[in-house]
């Protein structure tokens, strides 16, 4: 579900208008960061154009969802969207004006991907969603 505590972390870090995400408070949550070199975008625009890039990683490097967790920097950001025990999201965008980039971030929780942990369980969609979850759109539970 979408949170807003996970957004105040990355609107906090966004702010800051630099490249790499540095947030000592919250080394336990997900971070995705990802950087566009233009401020012309809107920030809708940059939300969707990031997921876009982290989800890219899977099409490009696969991952084996039979395998534990290994903390592969070349598909962790695709891992910290699909993490099944991730219950919380949160983004925010700045356009860093005077820097000439837009910088996204997400925060994920409550708990960080574990190095050895499965990203996810393999098995039939909505064969494990609990009550009063629903499975929605055929395959999550909600």
């Amino acid at each position: 579900s979408y949170e807003c505590s996970p957004e105040e972390v990355a609107n906090e870090n966004v702010k800051k208008c630099e490249k790499q995400s540095v947030n000592k408070n919250s080394v336990d949550t997900g971070s995705n960061v990802h950087i566009i070199e233009d401020v012309s975008v809107t920030k809708e625009a940059a939300l969707e154009r990031a997921i876009g890039e982290w989800f890219k990683q899977l099409q490009e490097y696969g991952m084996d969802p039979h395998s534990s967790w290994t903390e592969d920097p070349t598909v962790k950001d695709c891992a910290n969207i699909i993490y099944e025990n991730y219950t919380a999201v949160g983004c925010a965008v700045n356009r860093c004006t005077s820097r000439g980039f837009t910088v996204v971030e997400c925060r994920y929780g409550p708990k960080r991907l574990q190095y050895g942990s499965l990203v996810y369980e393999v098995g039939a969609p909505c064969s494990k969603c609990k009550a009063p979850q629903k499975c929605v759109l055929g395959s999550l539970c909600q």
